[in-house]
């Protein structure tokens, strides 16, 4: 397995594909749409003339740094224990429909975990922030856009890419996968595993999760088919590796998550 440089929506699993490669070293991979082309294109005769070859693939690689697959150092199993599962939600913030932010709680309303929105890009990717209320950290993640061009139809596993990496890809690298069934009443259901743990049990909410919330909007509770909120049975010491793929549900295509 090789990292490639460039991405196009043609890219298909068993789908022939060009690119280029160093024949000193074919494991260095561009795709055709890179800006390898470019460079190649307007520095040609000046590399024919020196004999620069080396000099344009250390360009290349300055220019695009890939960024190798591979697990996040803050998602792992070290120093975590398996505990009683509780009741967690997970939800989008309803004040805010441009910069989306997803937020993790427990049934008390103490603030676990949540996503924020903090640089909405129309045409690439959009930056997010991670805070960990539960072990008092931070990162910042990239979260690209849906992924439907060329008439395709968007499937679970070309949702939309994480740090540059497709979100599945992502997941599993992280060791977090998710199973798919029937929830409460009309609900989707989902168990969330961990390094082949389970961790998580959850089903799609309404917006109305809390009980008293409920008492409040009897109707509208009942409606538990929410792209962005669900009721969990969880572990607490988890709720990094929970959000991420509940966040990946919330954002991916919902027909397509349905059927797995």
């Amino acid at each position: 397995h090789v990292q490639v440089d460039s991405y196009s929506s043609g890219y298909a699993v068993g789908k022939q594909i060009t690119v280029l490669y160093d024949p000193s070293n074919p494991a260095v991979i561009v795709g055709k749409t890179s800006e390898f082309v470019i460079i190649l294109l307007f520095a040609g005769a000046a590399v024919c003339a020196v004999g620069g070859v080396a000099l344009i693939v250390h360009t290349v690689k300055s220019l695009r740094k890939t960024k190798n697959l591979g697990a996040n150092p803050d998602i792992t199993a070290a120093g975590r224990e398996i505990g009683e599962p509780e009741k967690l939600f997970f939800a989008l913030d309803p004040e805010n429909h441009v910069k989306f932010r997803f937020y993790l709680e427990d049934a008390d309303r103490h603030l676990l975990y949540e996503g924020k929105m903090t640089k909405l890009n129309p045409v690439g990717a959009n930056t997010y922030v991670f805070t960990d209320h539960v072990r008092h950290t931070e990162t910042e993640h990239k979260v690209g856009h849906v992924n439907a061009a060329e008439g395709q139809n968007v499937t679970i596993s070309q949702g939309f890419t994480f740090d540059g990496v497709e979100v599945t890809e992502y997941l599993d690298a992280n060791k977090i996968t998710v199973r798919y069934g029937k929830g409460e009443g009309i609900s989707i259901g989902y168990e969330i595993f961990f390094g082949g743990q389970l961790i998580a049990r959850a089903h799609t909410a309404s917006r109305y999760m809390h009980e008293d919330e409920k008492e409040a909007h009897p109707v509208a509770s009942r409606f538990k088919l929410n792209q962005y909120c669900y009721e969990i049975e969880g572990q607490r010491d988890y709720v990094d590796a929970i959000f991420l793929a509940l966040f990946k549900e919330a954002l991916a295509p919902r027909l397509e998550s349905m059927m797995g």
